[in-house]
């Protein structure tokens, strides 16, 4: 089964309106997934305990926060990251994205909306492995036409960091 990143798949009729509370308790959030409500509230001032528990409520009900334990790759032996673009026959592409995203050192799968391409992300222990399994596992999978791949020596910026945009 793929998974579909909740916020991305929101209509605009979905959308939830964020004011300064919530955005203070997306920062607290941020620096601490396990902050209390109190300390929150200590943090903030003006706003109870109560207030800050509902809108905490009310964004993971809403999924505009997602709190999930992530796996640092780096920290478990994986330092080598991979992006991969996959160039795939059209009427292959739901095939071969299942078939990525069961592929263990698969961590990201994404298509593009032309129909013919996805990129992946590949955590390893060194180059050859990425290697390895470009040429002795992908490049095998029916439907896979062609593949790019990208050693990432540094992120600069990840997901973990977004910040809302403010619309001014």
């Amino acid at each position: 089964m793929v998974k579909h990143r909740p916020v991305a798949r929101m209509g605009a009729s979905q959308m939830i309106a964020l004011d300064e509370i919530d955005h203070a308790i997306i920062k607290c959030l941020k620096e601490d997934a396990r902050m209390s409500s109190l300390e929150m509230t200590r943090r903030m001032g003006a706003v109870s305990d109560r207030v800050v528990r509902y809108r905490i409520k009310r964004l993971l009900d809403n999924k505009v926060v997602l709190l999930n334990a992530i796996v640092s790759p780096f920290a478990v032996g994986y330092p080598i990251i991979a992006d991969i673009l996959v160039e795939v026959a059209p009427w292959k592409l739901r095939e071969v994205s299942a078939k990525l995203a069961a592929m263990p050192p698969v961590c990201y799968v994404s298509s593009a909306y032309a129909g013919r391409h996805l990129s992946i992300e590949v955590n390893a222990c060194d180059e050859h492995e990425v290697m390895d399994f470009v040429h002795r596992r992908l490049r095998h999978i029916d439907g896979v036409v062609k593949t790019q791949t990208m050693i990432v020596p540094h992120v600069i910026k990840d997901v973990m960091d977004w910040e809302i945009p403010s619309r001014s």
